[in-house]
């Protein structure tokens, strides 16, 4: 199971004045020693309300991604190249589902479906639903023809 939070910091600027601001979630270690190997690519779509980042190692086709909506990071996930990684979202501001999915041509494609959440979360425009080419796989290199 992965937790994720909203960290804040309140200063006290002058007597009656304060200001609230998001701390930046700090980097995955995850994501951080996957990035090493030679066989792994990356790839990033910051879309609406969307962001998503990762590597795909092109030997073995695992996937390795991080999701962000709305400013919020709903953690990492990792899966395999040629089968469906399927994430549902049901938050208080967006529900649906983010589909990553491989076609025959070796094209990562992202698949957008979310609503927003509640009628009272209105700060995060997030009623989406839209496939977009997220990386392309190279092509393997094969023995010519004798």
């Amino acid at each position: 199971m992965y937790h994720t939070a909203l960290i804040l910091a309140k200063v006290q600027e002058k007597p009656g004045v304060y200001s609230v601001g998001q701390l930046a979630n700090g980097k995955h270690p995850l994501l951080a020693s996957f990035s090493q190997s030679k066989t792994r690519e990356r790839f990033e779509l910051a879309i609406d309300a969307f962001y998503i980042g990762g590597w795909v190692d092109t030997l073995t086709s695992e996937i390795i991604i991080e999701l962000e909506t709305c400013g919020f990071d709903l953690g990492v996930f990792h899966g395999i190249a040629n089968q469906t990684l399927r994430i549902d979202i049901d938050l208080h501001f967006v529900k649906g589902t983010v589909r990553l999915e491989l076609n025959p041509f070796d094209e990562i494609w992202v698949h957008f479906d979310t609503v927003q959440g509640g009628k009272d979360s209105s700060f995060c425009t997030s009623k989406f639903k839209k496939s977009m080419h997220l990386h392309t796989l190279p092509n393997l290199a094969c023995e010519p023809w004798l």
